[in-house]
């Protein structure tokens, strides 16, 4: 049977897209609620760029702010030193792209 909500990031690191966490060495990794609505956009989106706007109305749809990029570079910031081993890569001309990311295709006991 496979485990398809969860996924590698790197070594000793998991997200587990059911629960919304991100596991390292066995501990919860503390994120913010717009740090879950990054990863989840771009687990998504895994094969694929994400452009920033994109993530911005995912993360704050709702709030009546306008659309400001440097928000998104400060929440995927955020998301790359909270977790300094995930490959988020920036693409030039507003895209962010997580094809690092790889489905386990075994059962894992979560970290």
């Amino acid at each position: 049977m496979e485990n398809k909500s969860l996924f590698r990031l790197c070594e000793n690191v998991s997200w587990d897209d059911l629960s919304k966490t991100i596991v390292y060495n066995d501990n919860v990794v503390e994120i913010t609620p717009n740090m879950i609505k990054a990863m989840t956009v771009l687990i998504e989106n895994i094969e694929r760029p994400v452009s920033s706007i994109d993530i911005f109305f995912y993360v704050w749809d709702g709030f009546s702010l306008e659309y400001n990029p440097k928000l998104v570079r400060n929440l995927i910031s955020s998301l790359r030193n909270r977790i300094s081993c995930l490959n988020i890569e920036n693409i030039y001309g507003g895209g962010i792209s997580s094809n690092d990311i790889k489905v386990l295709k075994q059962i894992l006991q979560i970290l």
